[in-house]
């Protein structure tokens, strides 16, 4: 995600200019080898017509850009719940258990390719790394949740699936459609629910290990409606209206637009498996 803090129109570089930044950081122009789509002068980044912002974008190419950011992600959910459920068919929960080294090792490298994607805009918009970094991604966190669902039964988890995929579908048609702005004033308060969520699971983990049903449904249907805002806010700043905030995706980032929006996906399932999932007997 791009930031331009002092205009909402990008300045377009000409060749000379281009030049005159070259590959090394003088008179404080910083030319990025890995992007050269974008150039950092002080605190303003520029972009050239080959990386605009989205918001400034004409309709033709914001319409690309979302086709392709949810394109990734129907692919990307595709593969993680199908992971999900083959293990939860196919394994037996012991042998799951058994071998736990995997879910830790799964979650090193999600979270290793996390920060390397937000550390790295030019692995982000690097093709073909950007996709197989994704792919790498997408394939272990449905590894993950193989792990965590395991304790469900499968008719709990389609069941549970397919709330999501209903949910998901009717709140990114409203995001899109609706006059509204949710991206205006609605960060703190996204902010503050995922804050309540640490404390309140903390706090569950301290007083409730062993499961509370009442309670953790309460914790399942907060988490729901947190992550159900996230999904609106962030479907909305894919269709450009993140200009007020100085955050905007440019054409380049749909690597990062589609996984934000898949990890709030995600996180959807996770709180509504709280109050959906039924565990296994055994």
């Amino acid at each position: 995600m791009a930031r331009n803090n002092n205009a909402t129109t990008p300045i377009v570089l000409d060749p000379s200019e281009r030049m005159e930044a070259g590959g090394v950081r003088a008179a404080g122009v910083n030319n990025t080898a890995t992007n050269p789509g974008y150039y950092v002068y002080g605190d303003d980044i520029f972009y050239d017509n080959d990386n605009k912002l989205l918001m400034n974008a004409g309709v033709d190419m914001r319409m690309g850009f979302i086709k392709k950011v949810y394109g990734i992600l129907a692919v990307q959910l595709l593969v993680t719940f199908g992971i999900t459920l083959c293990m939860g068919m196919l394994l037996p929960t012991m042998f799951i258990y058994n071998n736990y080294w995997l879910f830790i090792l799964t979650c090193v490298i999600t979270c290793g390719i996390s920060i390397a994607l937000a550390c790295s805009p030019g692995l982000c918009r690097s093709y073909p790394h950007n996709y197989i970094a994704l792919g790498i991604f997408t394939v272990c966190e449905g590894i993950m949740l193989g792990f965590i669902t395991s304790i469900y039964t499968i008719s709990s988890l389609l069941l549970t699936v397919g709330i999501t995929c209903v949910v998901m579908g009717g709140l990114t048609i409203f995001a899109m459609t609706t006059k509204r702005d949710f991206t205006t004033g609605l960060m703190p308060y996204l902010f503050a629910g995922v804050l309540t969520l640490l404390l309140f699971g903390l706090l569950l983990m301290i007083f409730h290990p062993k499961g509370s049903s009442y309670w953790y449904a309460v914790y399942g249907g907060l988490g729901a409606l947190v992550f159900s805002a996230y999904i609106v806010f962030d479907t909305q700043l894919i269709c450009g209206r993140g200009e007020h905030l100085g955050m905007d995706f440019t054409i380049d980032d749909y690597v990062i637009a589609a996984l934000s929006i898949y990890l709030d996906v995600i996180n959807l399932f996770l709180y509504l498996l709280q109050l959906f999932g039924s565990t296994q007997d055994n």
